[in-house]
């Protein structure tokens, strides 16, 4: 502690008020959610024990972590949110979109790293991201926090990933497609992602269901087929075969 300087002092730095005894506030929040690295990076061939964290449609989702060091990363980031961010005030001038915040999630009030998406409501509301989950929510601009440069600077600790072999059925996705595939990816706790392609931090391949210790497990996509939840997409090696097979 500098001399001089009590406890919870503030100072005014870039237009904001801020408390002096949360070290590496981020100055302009200049961090953006692109700038942000994955706690564990695959290649393509890779298979991963996973689960399912958010589900965007069928096909787009956010997978989890399943292994003791990101568990242990998670944990300790989520206690020091909640310590961290009651020395803090609100925003004075609020980040710009993409920029790497804080914020209450509505459902246990809770704070999280998030991503602004934007603003409505005349600056009142704000649209943001839970990075590390995968799910957005609209909340009110009191709900968002300024966060330190050691906190903002940890790698991402969820997967975005693609299911590549489906694709939406004639009309589109609908509402119901994704509380169908949410119920069917929340059944087991565990699955595995195989990767078949790494596209700007974003994962396609496929995804299998994981039932019992013998690994008995289902491939999703073939799941969402036979329930009507999309269809599969006919690649140019798919279209091969049944030209083939029309000969």
């Amino acid at each position: 502690m500098d001399e001089g300087t009590e406890p919870g002092s503030r100072r005014r730095i870039m237009g904001e008020t801020i408390v002096s005894s949360v070290p590496g506030l981020q100055r302009g929040y200049e961090l953006k959610m692109s700038d942000l690295r994955l706690f564990r990076t695959f290649n393509p061939g890779d298979t991963f024990s996973t689960s399912v964290s958010y589900v965007m449609d069928p096909e787009t989702l956010t997978l989890s972590y399943l292994d003791h060091d990101a568990e242990i990363a998670s944990a300790n980031l989520a206690e020091e949110i909640q310590k961290t961010v009651k020395l803090l005030p609100p925003f004075k001038n609020l980040p710009a979109p993409q920029s790497v915040i804080c914020a209450r999630y509505s459902v246990d009030q809770l704070w999280y790293r998030a991503g602004v998406i934007g603003y409505l409501n005349n600056n009142s509301k704000v649209n943001v991201v839970f990075i590390d989950y995968g799910n957005d929510e609209i909340i009110s601009v009191e709900d968002i926090r300024p966060l330190s440069d050691s906190l903002a600077k940890i790698p991402q600790l969820s997967i975005p990933a693609v299911l590549a072999s489906i694709g939406a059925p004639p009309g589109g996705y609908t509402r119901q497609h994704r509380t169908d595939a949410l119920a069917i990816l929340t059944s087991t706790q565990q699955a595995l992602f195989r990767v078949t392609k790494v596209e700007n931090d974003n994962y396609f391949g496929s995804l299998f269901l994981v039932h019992d210790e013998n690994g008995n497990r289902e491939d999703v996509a073939d799941i969402f087929v036979a329930k009507g939840i999309a269809v599969l997409k006919r690649t140019r090696s798919l279209i091969l075969v049944e030209l083939a097979e029309k000969k």
